[in-house]
């Protein structure tokens, strides 16, 4: 490819996790050149995405940040999004033999998660109702599968929906039902998400909660000492605590609705570790505000979560790999649209 196509590559990533080897071979040159210079001026496609029109600016803001110098957090305008944030530290945090977030010097995450918690602890504690024994979540994910083939081997992104009504008392059964994804860009001719013919998209899977599935919000406690040793059941003991922990929290909020008062006890259980980064403030894949908070799990890869510092609460998650050919490149990522109890599905 040219350097000219590896640009568009790179600018294609920050907007929408395609991979630029993958997009270059969908797209004519004539389509290529429209596009980067749609991207370079400013003027992102528009998403058309749950009706999100605060998305639009968002994307053309990680458009520019990608074609021009930008300063770190702190300096001045909106957030960008989270790829946004990794590009423009990419160089330090791969300079260096240590690697990684590291590496860039970002400060430890304790102090910020704190104040996470505080915002949760502000927010009206909620109150479940007798009549509604279900949390109901919708959570919108994408991930990267790879197909090899006798020519060739090719990977594309998945996006999907995913609605869940999980019993909050953890036993019975719960329902999931999956739907495709709709992450393509206007404009973007040839690139489409891509929705495996099989195994076949699963609606309305109805399965029995099963014991691992736990722990369950109802019975994890508030007391941070007693609430790390709960996250910490059912993890993989071979892996770093903070991973464990990591995993833990992200489980639990694609499982069940977590309330205020748990998300605030969540925040000051990672408190206490030093492994994790404070990254600045990003705007997640819906245009909201947030607070991005990372790990480096082995590097070259790093979990990245998302925290609104309005609401104290968990909106997003990505993770972004630092070995691919052309640098940063997310290969999995949820955003976690709304979360409430729920009477049935």
């Amino acid at each position: 490819m040219s350097e000219r196509e590896d640009r568009l590559g790179a600018l294609i990533a920050g907007h929408n996790p395609v991979p630029g080897d993958a997009a270059g071979a969908l797209l004519t040159a004539h389509a290529r050149e429209a596009i980067l210079a749609r991207l370079r001026c400013g003027r992102a496609p528009r998403w058309r995405r749950f009706g999100f029109p605060a998305l639009a600016a968002s994307l053309a803001l990680a458009g520019c940040l990608l074609a021009v110098v930008v300063l770190r957090d702190g300096a001045g305008g909106p957030p960008g999004s989270v790829l946004a944030m990794v590009e423009r530290n990419y160089r330090t945090m791969s300079a260096s033999s240590r690697g990684g977030l590291r590496a860039a010097a970002f400060a430890p995450a304790g102090e910020r998660l704190l104040r996470l918690a505080e915002a949760a602890e502000r927010q009206p504690p909620w109150t479940r109702e007798p009549g509604l024994p279900y949390s109901h979540l919708v959570i919108e994910e994408w991930s990267t599968e790879a197909t090899i083939g006798a020519a060739a081997a090719d990977a594309v992104i998945v996006p999907r929906i995913v609605e869940m009504w999980m019993p909050v008392s953890g036993t019975g059964v719960y329902r999931r039902d999956e739907r495709p994804g709709e992450p393509h860009l206007e404009g973007f001719a040839g690139v489409r998400p891509v929705w495996p013919a099989s195994p076949a998209p699963a609606r309305d899977r109805v399965q029995p909660v099963r014991a691992s599935m736990g722990p369950w919000a109802a019975r994890l406690s508030r007391t941070p000492a007693t609430l790390r040793d709960q996250l910490a059941e059912g993890q993989d003991p071979g892996r770093p605590p903070t991973a464990r922990l990591l995993q833990a929290v992200l489980d639990l909020h694609a499982r069940e609705a977590v309330e205020p008062g748990l998300a605030a006890a969540l925040w000051r259980v990672l408190a206490e570790r030093p492994d994790l980064y404070d990254l600045g403030a990003v705007a997640d894949r819906l245009g909201r505000a947030g607070r991005a908070i990372g790990f480096d799990d082995g590097p070259p890869r790093m979990r990245i979560i998302v925290i609104s510092p309005e609401t104290g609460r968990l909106i997003a998650a990505e993770d972004i790999s630092l070995s691919t050919p052309k640098g940063p490149a997310t290969v999995g990522y949820q955003t976690f649209i709304s979360q409430e109890w729920a009477a049935a599905w």
